[in-house]
């Protein structure tokens, strides 16, 4: 009754009087997820509140601080680099938009730490709405509509429909068991998961924190991401050692899913799932799928990653001081494919990876930001407490899996969205991620 109480009486009043910063948040963290063809609601969402601030009066400065300043840098080089080669508009349109979120986020910083519970409250409903989505989809017919796996997506102007060639080369209902949740990618709604999961730390109610673990790892290996899956794993490791002196019997809840997905059923008990053999390390199941015979003249997952890896080096060193420009290694991925005389060797043009799209679009120049970042965090984290060491520790794990995981970090704005927060948030010296 007490949290009930203090939920009306200090958490929704800040909502109501911040709506539109809230909506922002809202906007950023579905999306695609509420869209019409490439026009998504954060692009009406943003300029809006944009305005709003600009009228209020902007405090500027405010955004050029010591702890700022590699962020700005940053960016500063992206767009700098960018001038010097063939400009893909899109993807500084990509950068612009991130670039956007953290001024918006810093300028709020203030606000953020002295809310800061009412903020993870508000995104806590977010991820309760997309766990419920996710879970929806991997039990039931139900396909969220603007999904990459959805029959329905054309209505909101998607020309996507993977089943319309009859030719497909995977299992059907492995796919179609895949939740996508609000990210369009099944990937992506693994790496939202897994950026939240450090965070159920928070939970008071262990039963509740417990459960929440249980469905999430249940839900990433839904999914079909084998890094998710040992990261989240990885994840949970770390939370049990932090957790244990607290003897939370109900930890046992995800170490039991943890250890009977590794072990397909503890062995004696095959799931006779797909997904779950994926990621096993002992498993008695058995597949014996057979596709048509032009699927096996493509490259498989692990040999496209491989090639896109090999490839990228070389792009790297051939330019490894200042890089290609901000889409590069795309541009010239699609070029080597237009090249060829066998389309079968064709290579996807998203990099894959982060770290090494970074390094081939802006070379060397660009680990000085990123360094200097991770300076600025260190210095404040010797003042933080223990739980604020192991959140940042874990976060950072999650969004390193998240920088293979998924096609490309660049125009993924929920991963922007947990990094600006977390950033503005630690860069102050009473915030604490930690809500102790």
């Amino acid at each position: 009754m007490a949290y009930i109480s203090e939920f009306r009486d200090k958490v929704v009043p800040v909502w109501k009087s911040n709506g539109l910063f809230f909506l922002c948040l809202f906007s950023l963290y579905v999306g695609q997820g509420i869209s019409y063809g490439p026009l998504c609601l954060f692009h009406f969402v943003i300029p809006i509140y944009v305005l709003r601030e600009l009228l209020k009066g902007v405090a500027w400065r405010d955004l050029i601080t010591k702890e700022s300043a590699p962020i700005h840098l940053f960016y500063i080089l992206i767009f700098g680099i960018s001038l010097f080669h063939p400009l893909q508009l899109k993807y500084l349109y990509f950068y612009g938009i991130s670039y956007g979120i953290f001024c918006i986020l810093w300028l709020k910083r203030s606000f953020i730490v002295d809310n800061y519970k009412s903020v993870v409250l508000f995104m806590g409903i977010l991820v309760s709405i997309d766990l419920i989505i996710a879970a929806l989809e991997l039990l039931t017919p139900f396909r969220y509509p603007i999904s990459k796996i959805s029959e329905y997506n054309h209505l909101f102007g998607r020309n996507f429909n993977m089943f319309a060639s009859q030719s497909y080369c995977f299992d059907i209902n492995y796919v179609q068991s895949s939740p996508t949740g609000l990210h369009w990618n099944q990937n992506n709604l693994a790496l939202v998961f897994l950026m939240v999961f450090p965070f159920t730390l928070l939970v008071k109610n262990t039963l509740v924190k417990n459960v929440l673990r249980m469905i999430m790892i249940v839900l990433i290996v839904a999914t079909g991401s084998r890094l998710g899956f040992y990261a989240v794993a990885l994840i949970l490791l770390f939370l049990m050692v932090f957790e244990l002196k607290k003897r939370e019997w109900s930890l046992l809840l995800p170490v039991l899913t943890i250890a009977f997905i590794l072990t397909d059923g503890f062995y004696y008990f095959p799931t006779g799932m797909k997904k779950v053999k994926e990621v096993a390390l002992i498993s008695q199941s058995v597949f014996t799928d057979r596709f048509p015979e032009h699927c096996y003249l493509k490259k498989n997952s692990q040999e496209s990653r491989n090639a896109l890896l090999v490839t990228g080096k070389q792009l790297f060193l051939n330019k490894p001081i200042a890089g290609h420009g901000a889409g590069g290694f795309t541009h010239e991925l699609e070029q080597m494919n237009r090249e060829l005389d066998n389309q079968s060797d064709s290579m996807v043009t998203n990099s894959h990876n982060f770290i090494l799209e970074l390094l081939v679009d802006f070379g060397v120049l660009i680990v000085f930001p990123i360094t200097l970042l991770f300076y600025r965090i260190t210095q404040k984290l010797r003042r933080k407490k223990t739980s604020d060491l192991l959140l940042v520790f874990l976060l950072g794990t999650a969004m390193l899996a998240g920088t293979i995981m998924v096609s490309s970090l660049v125009y993924f704005l929920p991963f922007y969205l947990f990094l600006f927060l977390s950033f503005s948030v630690l860069s102050t010296d009473n915030g604490s991620l930690s809500l102790e």
